[in-house]
């Protein structure tokens, strides 16, 4: 069985660390990112199960990732 992949964006390094840590250790497959610019070539270069995001990015809002994977939950 595969594990889920997860994209994760976040500004802060440290939440963005615990966070990465954390999925990891329980087996997803985690990519990381700290800005929306970031966040846009992730997205356009792979598929993800789950994104995981902070709204208030230093270069945009998180909340427009979700627009561009074309599904918001």
């Amino acid at each position: 069985m595969t594990s889920a992949r997860i994209l994760i964006i976040e500004n802060e390094k440290d939440i963005l660390d615990m966070l990465c840590i954390n999925l990891i250790r329980d087996g997803y497959q985690v990519s990381a990112c700290q800005s929306a610019a970031e966040a846009m070539a992730a997205l356009s270069a792979g598929n993800f199960d789950l994104l995981i995001t902070d709204n208030y990015l230093a270069d945009g809002l998180g909340s427009e990732q979700l627009g561009f994977t074309g599904s918001i939950c």
